[in-house]
């Protein structure tokens, strides 16, 4: 198979202009014809497996992202991730990620922090193949490497723009807090700025909706059933009408409106989408304001997906 190269070229614009060896195979590459693209200067190499098609200078951005795609594992943290999400007096061009603790990674142009703690509601997977720390996650992180000064204006900083719930924040604090942790002990001199509550697992407007699906005819949703993304990712939807892939979502005004909920949030639906599910999102507001129109709406998308799911035999 031959590969032109503005096929490899449209495929690293969705990327920064990064393109991985699987992209290249994919393309009917082979190892040898890669070999030769890089000897002939058609491909630069950025990272193991990831290698660029233009002359553009490598940011820390771009240097970000050619980690996350050269090691599935890598996430961007700390002041790389307070650059992106906005945080003030936030570096411009340091490339900071977290590796599994046991992961050796030698990077030169990057500085690698080892943490085993990296639950998958602490990362934002962005559609680029970026991952990136939390608002929260980043917060915590950056009380191990800044001093207390510097850390209380991060917190001020990320509270007073609402990019970070205090219950994110709690929620984190929960997960990693103890004693001999970095980040532990300022996390801690700070606690008193936050809440420390936890979303259950099913709130209150989310059994009402269940309940008024129910009365109205339709069967009982599957509630907080696993979904496994293309990432690998496994994720828990709220409602699922598991035989035509359906999601009904409740958009909590304190969990989804801050900005790193909001970047989950799509990088998600987009998963869902890849895999065939189709997902229904309704705010706390709209349900309570309106909940016969909400589940009305979820019963003519059961069956318009049942009705092209399962067309009528001819």
């Amino acid at each position: 198979m031959s590969t032109n190269h503005n096929d490899i070229v449209r495929i690293a614009e969705r990327r920064q202009d990064l393109i991985t060896r699987g992209d290249l195979e994919r393309l009917g590459l082979s190892k040898k014809a890669i070999q030769r693209r890089l000897a002939a200067g058609q491909l630069r190499p950025v990272a193991p497996g990831v290698y660029t098609a233009m002359e553009v200078p490598d940011g820390a951005p771009r240097r970000e992202l050619a980690l996350c795609l050269a090691y599935p594992d890598a996430v961007i943290s700390h002041e790389s991730a307070a650059r992106y999400w906005g945080v003030r007096r936030a570096p411009k061009d340091r490339a900071e990620i977290t590796v599994p603790k046991g992961f050796r990674l030698d990077q030169d142009d990057a500085v690698v922090h080892y943490s085993s703690d990296m639950p998958a509601n602490h990362v934002v997977e962005l559609a680029d193949g970026s991952r990136i720390t939390s608002v929260a996650r980043m917060v915590f992180d950056l009380g191990g490497v800044l001093d207390a000064q510097a850390h209380a204006s991060v917190i001020e900083d990320v509270r007073n723009r609402s990019l970070c719930s205090d219950a994110e924040l709690g929620e984190v604090y929960e997960d990693l807090c103890r004693r001999g942790r970095r980040g532990s002990a300022a996390f801690v001199r700070l606690a008193g700025l936050i809440e420390r509550a936890a979303r259950p697992t099913m709130s209150e407007i989310e059994l009402e909706l269940h309940a008024a699906m129910v009365a109205a005819g339709l069967p009982p949703a599957v509630q907080q059933h696993p979904v496994t993304l293309p990432s690998g990712r496994t994720v828990y939807l709220d409602l699922a009408y598991v035989d035509c892939m359906l999601d009904i979502e409740v958009d909590h005004s304190e969990w989804h409106a801050t900005p790193s909920a909001v970047e989950r949030d799509k990088a998600r639906d987009v998963g869902l989408a890849i895999v065939g599910w189709e997902r229904l999102r309704f705010t706390e507001r709209s349900l309570d304001r309106s909940l016969r129109v909400c589940v009305a709406q979820i019963e003519a998308v059961r069956t318009a997906r049942l009705a092209r799911l399962r067309p009528t035999a001819a």
